[in-house]
């Protein structure tokens, strides 16, 4: 239950720098349907956390890989866990179910266990499941992981840089095109800033672009 307590809050604490609301979801761990009283007989996970991060229902847990642990009784168990979280959930909320696993890196690495891992994230039949296989010693682990969710921000620092990348190579575009077509470049410039600037009166913006062609040709 550690790894998956630790796990908790690792992305509670990403997801409130990021601005992204955090609430507990305990509904979302519970035994029995909603609207049921007796407990189900399915396999469920234990030691599972449910929270809400936005508008993203996902339970917490953790992935076994020892040679003893059966996967796919695993994995079994967090799908009936799915199906009980989602009689909580809106029709909308259904679509965003997540469910989020932490596994610890075996120390023997081999093509099985990431095999078994990605066959786990590929199967969206209940829900989609993403695996954190924590690396030993590897401070960028859990932001690769991270990296792979919905809490993934890569423009965050790049917004105004790129936007503004974009509208210069933009207005230079349309400065060519006009420049194409017969006007000065002088004309065009004066062009691209009164139609970057427009006015309810139409007529007035006409005369602003045939006054500025007359402007450039004196």
């Amino acid at each position: 239950m550690e790894n998956v307590i630790e796990f908790e809050r690792l992305l509670t604490k990403r997801a409130s720098e990021l601005g992204v609301e955090v609430k507990p979801c305990p509904e979302m761990t519970s035994q029995n349907f909603k609207g049921r009283g007796d407990v189900n007989s399915v396999a469920l996970p234990r030691h599972i956390r449910g929270v809400r991060f936005g508008k993203y229902p996902v339970i917490l847990g953790e992935l076994k890989l020892e040679k003893d642990e059966k996967i796919e009784e695993q994995i079994k168990g967090y799908h009936n866990q799915a199906i009980v979280a989602r009689s909580f959930l809106s029709n909308e909320e259904i679509v965003d179910i997540h469910v989020f696993l932490i596994c610890i890196e075996p120390k023997q690495q081999s093509l099985k266990w990431l095999s078994f891992i990605d066959k786990i994230e590929r199967d969206e039949a209940y829900c989609r499941k993403l695996v954190w296989a924590k690396e030993q010693g590897n401070e960028k682990s859990f932001d690769n992981f991270v990296d792979r969710t919905f809490l993934a921000r890569p423009w965050l620092g790049l917004v105004d840089e790129g936007a503004n990348a974009q509208l210069d190579y933009n207005a230079r575009l349309v400065q060519q095109v006009l420049e194409g077509q017969g006007l000065t470049a002088e004309a065009a410039a004066k062009w691209i800033k009164i139609l970057n600037e427009p006015d309810d009166d139409h007529q007035k913006t006409v005369d602003e672009l045939v006054e500025a062609m007359g402007d450039a040709n004196e």
